[in-house]
């Protein structure tokens, strides 16, 4: 995968994946953005690139920054937003 695609993969996980998080439909985001449906949909499924303007739109309206959209960390728990820990287990070797 090239850079330009890997960013527009991670521009429409992210933006997903805060959308889901603050409980809105894409339906909801697009009316609370002024940001049409299919726009929003084309950035989610398609992985199209957002003009920055929209991304910054986007991103005020789900509380977040544009940053935090394109460096969304799969290991965000999507309840919390906190990272994930991982689960480690002393053993007592003898």
């Amino acid at each position: 995968m090239n850079n330009k695609t890997e960013l527009q993969s991670k521009i429409a996980l992210g933006l997903k994946k805060y959308r889901v998080l603050k409980g809105y439909t894409q339906s909801d985001l697009a009316e609370k953005s002024a940001v049409s449906i299919s726009t929003i949909r084309r950035i989610e499924q398609r992985g199209m690139p957002p003009k920055i303007s929209t991304l910054v739109r986007l991103a005020k309206h789900l509380n977040c920054s544009p940053e935090e959209i394109i460096n969304f960390d799969d290991e965000t728990n999507f309840v919390s937003g906190k990272k994930n820990k991982p689960h480690v287990k002393k053993i007592d070797i003898h």
